[in-house]
This record gives C-alpha cells, structure tokens and sequence, in this order.
C-alpha cells in the first residue's frame, strides 16, 4: 500500500519539564511534529489530536482524530467534520499516513456516528487490532467498537455506550483479573460549566467501568476516580503496567485552546490513585509507549493549542524507568 510521508516540521519553545537531575522527557529533535495536518482541502486539514499507538511486529501504528475544518470557535459543523486516520513508521517518528483514510469514517445518514468519530484508542489482541473510538456530537457522543486484522480496514461492531456527552476513552485490559477496564470522561456528571468555574475542589468527570470483554462494559456501576494529592479533576489519561504498579499519565481538565500540561499518578487497584508528579511536559492528552527496555516514547499535544486549528502531535523520549521520574 502506497503511502504519504509525513514532513517532520521544527517548532521552538520546548515541551520538556526536568523532574530532577537528568530525570526527564526531552523533545525529540527541538520538539519536532511528528503528525501534522493535512493539506488544504483534505479530510484532515483542520487538525490532528487524540492519539493512540502500538507496535505489531516490527511496525507502529498511529491512530489519530481529525477535522477536516476547523475555527477558533469550534463550530457544530467543525466537529461533525471529526475522522479517524492511522499512520504507519518503522522507528516511531517519521510517520506514513495510510491512503485508506479515513480508515473509521463517520456514519452515513441515519447511522449513530454520522456526525464524527473520534478519541480512537487501540490494543493488538490475539493477531486483532481492537478499536473503541466516540461517535456523534454534543449529546449524543457515545462509545463504539471496530476490529481489523492489518490495522487499516477496519469493520464496526456498533455502538457499545448509551451514556451521551462522553470523550477521552483509553482501554486497559488487566491480565490479574480478564477484565477489560475503560476510563473516559463523563461530561453529564461533571460539565465543563462547573469545571470551569474554577477553584480547586471540582467533581471528577474521570470514570472507569469494568467488563468481561471488550463491549459489555458496566457503564451504570462505573466508578469516579479521583486522585489523591491533586486537588483539581484529571482528564486524558492513559494507563499502563509498568512492575508492580499501574501508571496513568494525566492533564488537568479545560476546555480547548487552554494550557494543561501532564503528570503522573500511581495505582495498584485501578481506581484509587495517588499523584506522583506534575507536571512531566508541557501539553497533554499524552500517549506513551514502551519502544525498549526501558526506553519510552511520549506523544502528545502542544500546550494551549489542542483542538484549535493547526494543531499538532508532538514527541518527547525518556530512558529509565517510569518510576525513576519520581522516586528519589
């Protein structure tokens, strides 16, 4: 399959944030974009956000939201225009975007998701790369889930949620227990007119609900979460093992256009978690991924910029373990 490469682009103002000594993430190549709008006229020339990747094999693969328009404002019809698109890359930075893009396409009239998908999160299970992504607008956003056997064609199992008013969906499935468990963020029980107001004491919109596979999640049982020693509510977050412990790299939750940078909180359980650091770098909705023995690549996006027009995805890299960021 031909494909479209990906011009790296260099930006100044650095990301990283040092955590202590040489304990750090650092910009790869003085904060190089790795994943970059479209051109004009394309379906993803408004934007790019919203990552998730993993390596089969020998190649990775990006999966990753975009608009094709985009404002300032954010108009109803600028997030209507919200697809799904996947790259490929044999070293994790420079990027092919696939030529079957968008690879989930929004719904056709009368469908669910006819007006967008995005949030693509994905995980490679027994030779199946397994997709949840949102589907819909304001309302009527709701969790789905796709599978494909070669990453690019992908087949939609329907509409797995009947929550409304979702986003941010990362999926971890916890080898103690079978379960699969979804964390994602619950604009009906903590809406972004209350989050905004500000202080430092706001609910939670981060819930995580448990399944037994990969649709049939307890979204009527789901559990708050709240991290100890962050007394304002967390959003974007991604999870992962790392030893005896549970990572979630975190942003503060606001609303596009504003500054939120990402740190770390610990878990053993999967719901209580504690502050570990913050922040590591300055963007959010960050995605991390293990590249080696203790070698980590970190995509994210760029701080105040996320969902407004032009954005970007970023990379930073760290070598160590992930608990080296903040134990002594």
């Amino acid at each position: 399959m031909k494909s479209i490469l990906i011009a790296a682009i260099i930006l100044s103002a650095p990301g990283f944030i040092k955590s202590g000594g040489e304990k750090k993430f650092k910009d790869y190549a003085k904060n190089a974009v790795v994943l970059a709008p479209g051109a004009a006229g394309e379906w993803d020339a408004g934007a790019v956000g919203s990552v998730s990747v993993i390596k089969v094999n020998n190649l990775y693969h990006l999966y990753y939201e975009a608009w094709g328009q985009l404002s300032k404002g954010g108009t109803k019809e600028d997030y209507e225009s919200l697809q799904i698109g996947h790259a490929t890359s044999t070293d994790g930075i420079h990027w092919k975007k696939d030529l079957a893009n968008p690879v989930v396409k929004r719904g056709e009239k009368g469908e669910w998701d006819r007006d967008g998908t995005w949030d693509p999160f994905v995980i490679y299970e027994d030779g199946i790369f397994k997709l949840w992504y949102g589907g819909g607008n304001a309302s009527h956003c709701d969790w789905a889930y796709a599978v494909s056997t070669d990453g690019s064609h992908f087949e939609k199992k329907g509409q797995i949620s009947h929550l409304g008013n979702v986003e941010d969906d990362h999926v971890v499935h916890n080898p103690a227990d079978g379960k699969y468990y979804m964390f994602y963020w619950d604009r009906a029980r903590a809406s972004w007119d209350t989050i905004m107001q500000g202080g430092d004491h706001q609910p939670s919109g981060l819930f995580v609900a448990v399944s037994d596979d990969e649709t049939h999640f307890d979204f009527e049982h789901a559990t708050r979460i709240q991290v100890a020693g962050q007394k304002w509510p967390v959003k974007y977050s991604h999870v992962i093992r790392e030893g005896n412990e549970w990572i979630m790299f975190y942003g503060k939750a606001v609303t596009r256009g504003h500054s939120s940078s990402t740190g770390i909180a610990s878990s053993t359980d999967l719901v209580h978690w504690t502050k570990r650091i913050y922040p590591v770098v300055k963007g959010h909705d960050a995605e991390i991924l293990k590249t080696g023995k203790d070698s980590w690549y970190l995509y994210y996006a760029p701080d105040g910029f996320f969902d407004m027009p032009g954005a970007d995805i970023r990379l930073a890299t760290y070598k160590g373990k992930l608990s080296g960021l903040f134990e002594e």
